[in-house]
This record gives structure tokens, sequence and C-alpha cells, in this order.
């Protein structure tokens, strides 16, 4: 058996609130990923600085719809997993229901992220669409990832020749 890694899923959204006395709960989940998230078994949530895989026990489709984990029995078990990042198996997602890319900063990806006060931060590894926004992806390695919210108001200024962009962010984001 093989480990699993990074490009063998598909970040479909994130999990919301809990709901209801069963530990369920609410997605934050574009509606053309629904289908597949209810055939499949298992989904994988983001955890701890990877992807924890756990089985589903059941998807309901309201609104927003409601996803229950066999793990969980209490909304206080499921309310570590409120805001993280929710995957399926990149094989559990055929390639033609997947939207063509409309993220408006993936040319960010390989640019040099820079905090107007605190200096170079890192590299954009990524630029994922969370349901909200687009999110910048800094790989520090062993120290694991830093989400940075892509957002007009923060961006100071982009340098497309040299690759990098200059952003104001909140104390206490890095």
């Amino acid at each position: 058996m093989r480990m699993l890694k990074r490009e063998d899923l598909l970040e479909i959204g994130s999990l919301g609130k809990t709901y209801g006395r069963e530990g369920a709960l609410k997605l934050r989940v574009e509606e053309y990923y629904l289908p597949y998230l209810a055939k499949a078994r298992f989904v994988f949530v983001y955890l701890d600085g990877g992807f924890v895989p756990y089985l589903i026990d059941y998807l309901e489709f309201t609104h927003p719809p409601r996803l229950k984990l066999e793990e969980f029995k209490s909304p206080e078990e499921a309310l570590r997993l409120t805001a993280k990042p929710l995957a399926l198996l990149r094989s559990d997602v055929p390639l033609a229901a997947l939207p063509e890319s409309s993220l408006q900063y993936a040319f960010l990806q390989d640019y040099e992220l820079i905090d107007a006060e605190r200096g170079f931060l890192g590299f954009v590894a990524e630029v994922r669409k969370y349901p909200k926004q687009e999110i910048a992806v800094l790989d520090l390695g062993e120290q694991g990832e830093v989400l940075i919210p892509l957002h007009e108001q923060l961006i100071v200024s982009l340098d497309r020749e040299n690759k990098q962009i200059v952003m104001n962010l909140p104390e206490g984001l890095v």
C-alpha cells in the first residue's frame, strides 16, 4: 500500500460550523463537487500539516450541505475540524468534472511574497480557491504551510517582471 501524496488529493472546499447533536459539519463546497462527495467513502481534512482521512457517515443535501463523519459523535468532538480544508481523492473526481481555472491570482505561483513591513516571507507554492477568496500557500518545508489571503486591499504592488508581490499583511497573520 503506497502513501498518499498531496497531488493525489483534490481540495474541494472547507468545513464550516458544527450542526446538531451528532457532530455534523456544514460544508463550504462548490456545488459541482457534491455528486462526487456523495459517492465517496472517505474525505480528507487538513489537520496538523497534512490531510487526514475520515470515513463518511452521511451527507445531507441541505443549504448549506452537511457532512457527518463516523469518528465524531458530538459537536464538541467535531469542533476541531471547523474552517479546515476538505479534499477528495483526485481519482474520485473525473477530470471532465473539474471547472476550468478561474483563479484571478493563479499567475502568482512561484512569486516571492514580501510583506511591506517584515520583508521576504517565502515563495508562493500554489494558489487555492476557497469559497470566499483565493489563498496564496507559502510552503515553509518542515515548518508547514502559511495561508495568505489574496485580496486587492492587502496588495501593495505586483512586479511581474521580477515575479514579486508586496503585501501589507495584518499583524499576527504570519
